[in-house]
């Protein structure tokens, strides 16, 4: 018969100096993985909040033109982009695009140099918009709504 206080040390699990510090290798290593996670998403985050400061402008809404934009007299010919799912035509100038992170989805963002006349054409609809000969102007889309700002970073 065996007493109930005996205890059989041959089973039990022995703490060793090279099982110590495997268990405390493993520990450091996967310490390292979670923080070089969170260190990576904080900068993305940054980034992501910086790109938003310089693509979201406020300013004065355009001008809306209810007419559809006629042709000029003086014959210039429209320049056209495709971005994002939706058709942006101008009169002059140029343009940059990106999009814009917001919690929900990516928004298509265009700043224009100095358009003249916008048209978008977005899934809901045409919007046209008179900003103006010189005058920047940004274009966002959200949700196939079209909406445009007196305003702009973009140097082109």
């Amino acid at each position: 018969a065996v007493p109930n206080d005996f205890i059989d040390f041959a089973w039990r699990r022995r703490r060793t100096l090279s099982g110590i510090v495997r268990n405390r290798y493993w520990a450091s290593a996967a310490l390292v993985i979670v923080v070089a996670f969170a260190l990576d998403g904080l900068r993305h985050h940054k980034l992501s909040v910086a790109k938003d400061r310089e693509w979201t402008l406020s300013g004065a809404a355009c001008p809306g033109s209810v007419a559809e934009v006629a042709p000029t007299q003086s014959g210039s010919k429209y320049r056209e982009i495709e971005f994002g799912g939706n058709h942006f035509r101008r009169r002059f100038g140029h343009v940059a695009c990106s999009y814009v992170e917001t919690a929900f989805q990516p928004v298509p963002v265009c700043q224009f140099t100095a358009p003249g006349e916008l048209r978008v054409v977005t899934p809901r609809g045409i919007f046209n918009f008179a900003p103006g000969v010189g005058k920047k102007a940004t274009v966002a889309v959200r949700g196939g709504v079209a909406q445009c700002v007196l305003s702009g970073k973009f140097e082109g």
